[in-house]
């Protein structure tokens, strides 16, 4: 009986397909095993050419000699063009798709996903492998071949990134560029500065306002924001000698009036806020002045625009007495709620403790003398309810007042003072206390000037 094709080559144990001529892997010659096919249909016995649908049968167990596994896949060429291995070309026929990549039993090498090397398998566990690809069709590598990681490119973030640092480094190099070449206030010695020496004073809501000096130099080292032409520095100095806290706010309240009228605000503010009471507080004001404008021909404008304001010449010795309070002494008598009252002086100002007047008012404080010559005590209430002050059309209310709400049987000389808000313009003033009805106290009237 002829010889049966054996499935695995006797000599290195690689794998068989039907009708192999030779091993692949070792050159081993199947004729022997071909020579007989005589129980084994030919192509002229299946004209079809179709392949045959037999189950493929599992040989006996054979015992193979491992060889060394090849490096790299064997190729294979076209089936029907088979030659005779020679050392110039390796020529070896085809073998089935699903057997064309079958590994050799011996020790199997896979890639590690983790590390990028090869791993060894047993033979035994390789063998069952390569049974198992047998049975179901599956292929195996022949052989991996170990990749390295590729190299990751820098990336649309990176390059953002990357432009963001040079902007970066740019701006900074501009910026430093300004300041140390560009900038006057980056120089290397300060200019010339002239001084001049002021000491005039002034009462801001209640607070005295001394200008110290006033100085001109084409620029301060000091002032990040000099400008170009020219600048002005004002000295303060303010003291609060009221009994409450008040806020400077020099950015809202300090301007500068150039020649023509034109209204130019600080451009750099060195001072605090807050000023308490009893506290002093120094400050420096820096205007941008073209340099061929004298101090002695700008004006300090002291006051929100919302305010009675001081425009106060930045000479020494000026004449701000239109801004300087105003004291009047009066004489006139008359009677209200059985008491005996006296007018003993009235004063107009712009500011009192902690306010401004507004634009166009001033404050009036009216100062009362009252004596109660009735055997019991009057209680007139609060003057913020009975007293008026008429100057002009305008019938102001107080917005102060230190008088007493009573006064006790035999009071003699019992002083107190109402302050009111008024327009300035109002030469004639008018004093009222208000009738109460019914069954009350008479209106009583007294007219005044200051």
């Amino acid at each position: 009986m002829a010889q049966r094709m054996p499935q695995a080559c006797p000599r290195c144990g690689n794998m068989l397909v039907e009708k192999q001529p030779f091993c692949v892997r070792c050159g081993l010659s199947m004729e022997p095993y071909l020579s007989g096919r005589d129980s084994q249909p030919t192509a002229a016995q299946n004209p079809s050419g179709a392949p045959s649908s037999a189950p493929f049968s599992q040989p006996p167990e054979q015992h193979y000699t491992m060889a060394p596994e090849a490096p790299f896949p064997v190729q294979t060429p076209l089936p029907g063009s088979y030659r005779p291995p020679s050392q110039e070309q390796d020529t070896r026929t085809p073998m089935p798709p699903s057997f064309a990549q079958i590994p050799l039993p011996g020790p199997y090498s896979q890639p590690s996903q983790e590390q990028g090397v090869r791993t060894t398998m047993p033979p035994q566990q390789a063998v069952s492998s390569l049974q198992a690809q047998v049975t179901t069709g599956h292929q195996m590598p022949v052989a991996t071949l170990t990749q390295r990681p590729r190299k990751r490119g820098v990336g649309k973030v990176g390059v953002l990134l990357i432009l963001l640092l040079i902007l970066a480094l740019l701006g900074s190099a501009g910026y430093l560029g300004y300041r140390f070449f560009l900038s006057p206030a980056a120089a290397l010695t300060q200019p010339a500065i002239t001084t001049t020496a002021l000491n005039t004073t002034v009462t801001y809501a209640g607070v005295e306002i001394t200008l110290l000096n006033v100085q001109q130099s084409q620029s301060f080292l000091d002032d990040p924001h000099a400008g170009t032409s020219g600048m002005i520095r004002v000295g303060l100095q303010a003291q609060n000698k009221t009994a409450v806290p008040l806020n400077l706010v020099y950015t809202t309240i300090a301007h500068m009036v150039l020649p023509g009228g034109k209204i130019a605000a600080p451009t750099y503010v060195q001072s605090t806020i807050g000023l308490a009471p009893g506290g002093t507080l120094m400050s420096t004001l820096d205007f941008a002045v073209p340099l061929v404008v004298k101090p002695d021909q700008v004006f300090l404008r002291i006051g929100a625009d919302n305010e009675a304001q001081m425009d106060i010449p930045l000479t020494q010795q000026p004449d701000l007495g239109k801004y300087a309070p105003k004291t009047a002494k009066l004489s006139g008598t008359f009677a209200y709620a059985g008491l005996d009252w006296a007018l003993v002086s009235a004063t107009s100002q712009l500011s009192v403790d902690g306010q401004q007047a507004s634009t166009g008012m001033r404050y009036v404080t009216v100062t009362v003398k009252v004596n109660n010559a009735l055997t019991q005590t009057v209680v007139t209430g609060s003057a913020y309810d009975y007293m008026r002050l008429k100057a002009g059309n305008t019938t102001a209310t107080p917005v102060q007042t230190t008088l007493p709400v009573s006064f006790e049987m035999g009071a003699n000389g019992k002083t107190g003072t109402v302050t009111f808000l008024v327009p300035q313009n109002a030469p004639k003033l008018t004093l009222i206390l208000l009738s109460e009805n019914p069954g009350g106290f008479d209106q009583a009237t007294i007219d005044f000037q200051i």
